[in-house]
């Protein structure tokens, strides 16, 4: 029975790094094959060149153009400097974030990879501000009222996320060979326990992760929503497809851990009953045999 349960526990762990490889692969470079739509979360600022020029004074607002705030929509492929033009939208994977101009899934850059890649819209958009707008356009999305949330809290809360969920991946790999030792009965009298002691922080790691990525946006939608003091920044936040696949891992990691508490229960059971065992035999030693008076 123990046996049966590892190999359940096994696959199902399997099946989440499976997952998890999907959640880790999307959103790393412009050219990659395989579709880029698996990202945490994507900005928009189509409007934003409209609520900027609303911000400038009268003469100023007559000659600017959105073509003067946004960049070349035909730059080459990682053709892109500081300040060479705002994108229209703006993805963030787990190890990078990347722009563009058509479309979230039609990538013009990505930034190096990080470990633990912070979620900082605000310092993203103004880095592609040209120099002459780069004042106005901090003012306007550094607002405390209607400006966007602020990037410390939200490189905290990501950098949080991010290694929450390095923690869940480090905890899956190491429930393979522990998984193979309980399937073919082999290694320590604590390997249930140890089992259930890894699958319990993976658990945690996963839906701290998600539960932080979730708030973040929404808490980011709900602001840009409130249009304080009439202001629309011309914005948009939205949740990506890897959030929700992070949510997947996180339910599987729970339906994973299913056979590892049923293997600690029945190796709790079986090692109480021997332990019973042991007293009843130790107590019979101890009786004194009839033929003894």
């Amino acid at each position: 029975m123990l046996q049966t349960h590892a190999l359940l526990g096994l696959g199902l762990t399997l099946v989440t790094i499976v997952i998890f490889i999907f959640l880790e692969i999307g959103n790393t470079s412009v050219d990659q094959p395989l579709p880029k739509k698996i990202r945490l979360a994507h900005i928009s600022t189509t409007g934003l060149g409209t609520a900027f020029a609303n911000t400038l004074p009268g003469p100023v607002r007559v000659s600017f153009t959105n073509a003067s705030l946004y960049g070349n929509p035909i730059h080459p492929h990682q053709s892109r400097t500081p300040g060479d033009g705002l994108r229209t939208y703006y993805t963030w994977g787990l190890w990078n974030v990347c722009a563009g101009y058509h479309s979230p899934s039609e990538l013009q850059y990505c930034a190096p990879i990080q470990v633990a890649q912070s979620f900082t819209p605000t310092a993203a958009i103004l880095e592609d501000v040209p120099p002459l707008y780069s004042a106005g356009m901090a003012a306007l999305l550094t607002n405390e009222k209607y400006g966007l949330k602020d990037d410390k809290s939200l490189r905290g809360t990501s950098k949080m996320a991010g290694f929450a969920l390095l923690s869940a991946a480090g905890h899956l790999i190491m429930m393979i060979p522990i998984s193979i030792f309980l399937m073919i009965g082999k290694g320590p009298a604590m390997l249930p326990m140890a089992a259930l002691g890894i699958q319990i922080p993976t658990v945690m790691s996963c839906f701290i992760s998600a539960a932080l990525w979730t708030s973040m946006i929404s808490g980011l939608q709900g602001k840009l929503a409130q249009k304080m003091d009439g202001v629309d920044l011309g914005i948009t936040v939205e949740f990506g497809a890897a959030l929700w696949i992070l949510w997947v891992i996180a339910v599987f990691t729970i339906i994973s851990s299913v056979p590892f508490v049923a293997i600690f229960i029945a190796a709790r059971r079986a090692e109480a009953e021997r332990k019973e065992v042991e007293k009843l035999t130790q107590t019979a030693l101890c009786l004194p045999r009839k033929d003894s008076y």
